[in-house]
């Protein structure tokens, strides 16, 4: 058990300092006062200051979030990509890793894995993933079912968008697709090999909603993200998911 609190103690204290960086010194202090609390004796007491620690630290972080995001946009704004400061620059690429961590955790595995991706350079922009989670889809699955009943032996472009709305699925496949451009050649067995191609990249003045809320919105503001692009600290590309069926 004197692991898990060393490892916990660690672990908020890393976070305490990543908090740090990006601007949010508040809930920052809160991160430290938990990592605190993983060398008072006694299970229990640990457990009850963990758990203020995340009961004042969540709306804190609500709050310092827009308030942090706000400024490096207006900065941005104000003076263009350049404007921005090297912490600036650190925060924004911080905040793509916890974009990345976060979409782990609530469900949506391949937007995560491209979010990732993107801070990492690549030789030719260009990554693959033989995979048929697209047709999962009930729009791309629509596109490709046309195309297996039909008598040629190649197939599209076709361009598929993707809307933010609906159920979990509809998320998961609009965060890592939206917009795909299908193409498909027909094998000499029969089978279809399929390829959809998404640009993984941001876009100055998109906005994915997170949490909307009467007077409040926490957004992603791809325009940051667009601003670590021109200035080198991001790396767009091409995905290409790959599948025969």
């Amino acid at each position: 058990m004197s692991g898990v609190r060393a490892t916990l103690g660690v672990g908020l204290v890393v976070w305490a300092a990543l908090l740090g960086v990006f601007g949010a010194p508040v809930t920052a202090l809160i991160a430290l006062g938990a990592a605190a609390s993983t060398r008072i004796p006694g299970r229990w007491r640990t457990a009850a200051v963990l758990v203020l620690a995340l009961a004042l630290g969540t709306p804190t972080a609500l709050l310092e979030y827009p308030r942090r995001i706000d400024a490096m946009r207006a900065k941005v704004d104000a003076g263009g990509d350049g404007a921005l400061s090297v912490r600036d620059c650190a925060s924004i690429w911080l905040l793509d890793v916890g974009v990345a961590v976060g979409g782990l955790f609530v469900g949506f595995p391949e937007a995560a894995l491209e979010t990732t991706l993107i801070l990492i350079p690549d030789a030719d922009g260009q990554r693959t993933f033989a995979s048929s989670f697209p047709a999962r889809d009930p729009r791309v699955r629509a596109v490709v079912d046309r195309w297996k009943q039909g008598s040629g032996s190649r197939f599209g472009p076709k361009r598929v968008a993707f809307g933010y709305e609906g159920g979990h699925a509809r998320w998961r496949a609009a965060l890592a697709l939206d917009p795909i451009t299908l193409t498909g050649e027909r094998l000499p067995d029969g089978r279809l090999r399929i390829e959809g191609t998404v640009p993984c990249d941001y876009h100055p003045g998109a906005r994915v909603p997170l949490l909307e809320l009467p007077g409040y919105h926490l957004v992603i503001d791809e325009t940051l993200f667009d601003a670590l692009e021109h200035r080198g600290w991001m790396f767009p590309y091409t995905a290409s998911w790959v599948w025969i069926e």
